[in-house]
């Protein structure tokens, strides 16, 4: 009998997993499988993730594209979408391609994608999300590339902030120790 389970299980073109058929296929890249199960779109796993996050997750440029017109937008249980998973990874591809539909959007602790861009530490991506409309919207990717030691990041940003934001910022540095950071600011300023 568990012999026979077992084999079933492995057989099986579903995972013996919560992920749908559509899920799994993203993950493994399959675009056939994606196309198959496509009507299984907009569910999510316990964690939230959609078959469209997982493919980003994966790296799976082929299925994001069939998955973001019917998935994008959707969030998380944390509140991210499939742009803000890509730009943890500085996956600059695939966050080309989610722009258009995810830019902007914020996450459960306010954060958008170009703030979770700062983990991964890639330029391009950096620089994609800072021209994206909405993806600025406040002084918070600011403060989190100043306290990254991120110097050419600070710079980049600090451009694109308000006046008002580009203040708070440089108070927050100072009360902080971030010397080398309000350096920066001061003079990119000038």
């Amino acid at each position: 009998m568990t012999a026979t389970l077992v084999r079933s299980i492995f057989e099986s073109d579903y995972p013996y997993t919560e992920h749908t058929l559509l899920m799994s296929a993203a993950i493994r890249g399959d675009v056939k499988g994606v196309q198959k199960y496509l009507k299984q779109g907009g569910q999510q796993d316990r964690h939230g993730n959609t078959a469209l996050m997982l493919a980003v997750m994966s790296g799976r440029l082929d299925c994001v594209q069939l998955l973001a017109p019917r998935e994008a937008k959707m969030q998380d249980n944390f509140g991210c979408t499939a742009l803000m998973h890509a730009a943890k990874r500085g996956n600059v591809d695939i966050i080309s391609l989610l722009l258009d539909y995810e830019a902007g959007m914020r996450s459960s602790i306010g954060w958008t994608a170009l703030a979770w861009s700062l983990d991964c530490q890639n330029p391009v991506a950096v620089d994609l999300l800072l021209n994206a409309p909405g993806e600025c919207p406040n002084s918070l990717p600011l403060l989190r590339a100043i306290a990254r030691s991120s110097g050419d990041v600070v710079i980049k940003i600090s451009k694109h902030v308000q006046p008002a934001d580009l203040k708070d910022a440089k108070e927050w540095a100072l009360k902080r120790g971030y010397v080398d950071a309000l350096r920066l600011l001061t003079s990119s300023i000038q």
